[in-house]
This record gives C-alpha cells, sequence and structure tokens, in this order.
C-alpha cells in the first residue's frame, strides 16, 4: 500500500503541471490505475479476503486488475499515438471489467450463501473473468505493437538519436502487462506461494512502466516525439512539388556542402534543423532521403561513423567517448553499438587493426 501511495504521489506532484497534453492525459490514466490498486490493497486488508482463502481474494483482485491494466495499457498507447487511441481500446477495456464484474457479482452472491463462498460457481467465474482479461491484454498489445512500429519509424526519419533507446520502455511495459494476463487463468489457483511470486512479478511490471513513465515526462523525449510527429502529418499534409531531376540535383550540391562542412558533427539534429542548415525545405530534403532509399537516423549516422574511421586513424590515442562525441554521436554506447552493426567489429577493434596497418605501412618505408 506504502509503495503503491508514493508511485501516485509521484506522478501526481513530481511530473511538471506544464507538460504536454497528451503526456498530462497520460499521467492521470495511470493515477486512476494506481488509485483502484490502492484500493485493491486497503480492501484486501480491511475484509481479510486473504484470510477467507485464495477463492475470495481472486475475485477481489480481478475486480481491480482488470482495470488497473487496461489504464496502464490506453495510457501508453495514448503517448504512442501521440494523444489519439482508437474507440475499440476504450470498448474493450470497458466491455471486460463490466463483464467482468457481472460474472463474478453473479456468482459471488449465490442464494442461501454467504456472499464470496468458495464454490463451483465462482471457481468457474473468475476463470471466464481471467480469460476476458488476458484477451483485453492481447488486445491491447496488439494495438501497441502497431503503434510502436510507426513511431520508431516517424522518430528515426526526424531525429539523430536511438528511438528504441527512448522508448522501449513503452514496449516492453505493455509487453510484461499482456504476459502476466496471459498466465493469469493458470495463476490463480496455484498454490500461496507460487501466487505470492507471480504477483511480484506483475507489481513489477506496474512499478517499471511508473517509473519509466516519470523519467519519460520529465525528459525532453516528449517534446521530440511531438515535433516528429507534426513533422511527419506536415508532410503528408503538403503538396510537396515533384522531385525532379534539376531539383533533386539541387538539392545534393547543399547536401554535398554540408557534409564537407562536417555538419553532421552537431549533436542532437533533426530533419528539421540540418534542412536550415542546408538552406533547403525539410520536404526537399525527405524526397531526396527516399530517392537514397535512407531514413535521415541511418544517413546522418552513416556519416558519423566514416568520419569516426578516420578520426581514429588519424588519433589512435583517443577513447571511443571523445570519438563518439567528436563524431556527433549523443554517447558512447550508441556510438558503439551503431559502429558494430555497420561494421561488424567493435570501434576499439577496428582502430587496433588501422594502428597495426599504419604501423606496418611506416616499417615498410
Amino acid at each position: 500500500m506504502m509503495t503503491t501511495a508514493l508511485l501516485t504521489l509521484t506522478l501526481v506532484s513530481q511530473i511538471p503541471q506544464r507538460v504536454s497534453r497528451t503526456v498530462n492525459r497520460a499521467r492521470w490514466l495511470m493515477v486512476a490505475a494506481m488509485v483502484l490498486l490502492f484500493v485493491q490493497f486497503f480492501v484486501q486488508y480491511r475484509f481479510g479476503f486473504r484470510a477467507m482463502g485464495i477463492t475470495q481474494a481472486v475475485a477481489v483482485n480481478l475486480v481491480f486488475f482488470t482495470p488497473c491494466s487496461c489504464l496502464l495499457s490506453v495510457a501508453v498507447l495514448l503517448l504512442q499515438r501521440r494523444g489519439t487511441v482508437p474507440r475499440s481500446a476504450w470498448a474493450v477495456g470497458l466491455t471486460c471489467w463490466t463483464l467482468t464484474i457481472l460474472l463474478l457479482g453473479g456468482a459471488a452472491a449465490m442464494p442461501g450463501l454467504p456472499v464470496l463462498s468458495d464454490t463451483a460457481e465462482l471457481r468457474t467465474a473468475e476463470y471466464m473473468a481471467a480469460l476476458l482479461y488476458a484477451i483485453a491484454q492481447t488486445w491491447y498489445y496488439y494495438l501497441h505493437y502497431k503503434a510502436y512500429r510507426q513511431l520508431r519509424r516517424t522518430m528515426a526519419n526526424y531525429y539523430d538519436e536511438d528511438a528504441d533507446e527512448l522508448l522501449k520502455w513503452m514496449h516492453f511495459s505493455v509487453l510484461m502487462l499482456a504476459v502476466a494476463a496471459v498466465f493469469v487463468p493458470f495463476a490463480i489457483f496455484w498454490s500461496n506461494y507460487m501466487l505470492k511470486i507471480y504477483a511480484l512479478l506483475l507489481f513489477g511490471a506496474i512499478y517499471y512502466c511508473i517509473i519509466r513513465f516519470y523519467r519519460y515526462a520529465v525528459g525532453t523525449t516528449p517534446a521530440i516525439v511531438e515535433e516528429a510527429g507534426e513533422t511527419e502529418e506536415e508532410e503528408h499534409g503538403a503538396k510537396t512539388p515533384e522531385a525532379t531531376e534539376e531539383l533533386m540535383r539541387m538539392v545534393e550540391e547543399k547536401v554535398k556542402h554540408w557534409v564537407d562542412e562536417k555538419g553532421f558533427r552537431r549533436k542532437k539534429a533533426t530533419i528539421r534543423r540540418v534542412a536550415e542548415e542546408m538552406g533547403v525545405s525539410r520536404n526537399q530534403l525527405s524526397e531526396w532521403l527516399k530517392t537514397k532509399g535512407r531514413l535521415f537516423n541511418s544517413w546522418i549516422n552513416s556519416l558519423r561513423i566514416e568520419d569516426a574511421k578516420k578520426v581514429m586513424a588519424e588519433h589512435p590515442e583517443w577513447n571511443n567517448e571523445a570519438v563518439a562525441l567528436y563524431c556527433g554521436f549523443c554517447d558512447r554506447t550508441y556510438f558503439q553499438t551503431v559502429f558494430k552493426e555497420r561494421e561488424g567489429v567493435t570501434p576499439t577493434q577496428f582502430q587496433q587493426g588501422a594502428t597495426g596497418l599504419l604501423a606496418g605501412t611506416a616499417q615498410n618505408l
């Protein structure tokens, strides 16, 4: 209860009030989810359902866990889709919760028996409610996966940093909630010891989602996501001039001049800012990239990798951190990841090879 209360207070008081509308809506959806989780713990503690038996405790858990997970999933989906969520997302969650209450409520109030008696009917209702919960969370993961792939592509065509590193918490959060929900039909009547382990895993997924959302909300990523989405919408809505050979030749000359001036060494580049530096429109640069079959992120990082190879050959005494920052990468880890993907060796291995080649050439001379 204390952990849940602290997470709720973190969402309410530690995230600035003047965040974007989308982040703010996601924040309050998560607050609602955490309040439901707190109420679940309070009800279990106050009325002692756990002491009555596993069946009674599971019934209460399902009534509160189902909307809690649905709200968290919708909150993440809201961030990915920049404030718009399909009606099906709300409909599935509301329908699942309503049916859960009807199933469990009807089975818990059997005539002639105390409420929440451990009956075969209540157990059957719990299995059915658990199955509904698993189906709903699987649906949310499907919606999330489509939105996540689109958002990654949007970011890759706008920003020079690794979109996965900025956004993977969303994927992991919804995935873990879906996995937990799928196991509920099998876990609800496990032994008390196993059920506690499962509960810890579920609460761990919720805790991870809330903490990573907090870090996301107070950082600069939401603004970048918003800019990337707006840029994509403008690009789709604008009447792009035909990519004539003459126009593309002009853009290529501007690109070449920008590359010669080592413009790619400036960190945190966006396609909008780079186009301004080149003196072309964003749409023109985007069209030129399309003719090359490249996304902005992979194109600018390929320039940086080629630059890094030259720098490492000329300055063998430089470490990876110095090379990464000099060539425009945000940090050493991202530089090493991109370098290994493109070259098949680590920067250190490449540097050692280049040093050995230079030493051999000097000996021959």
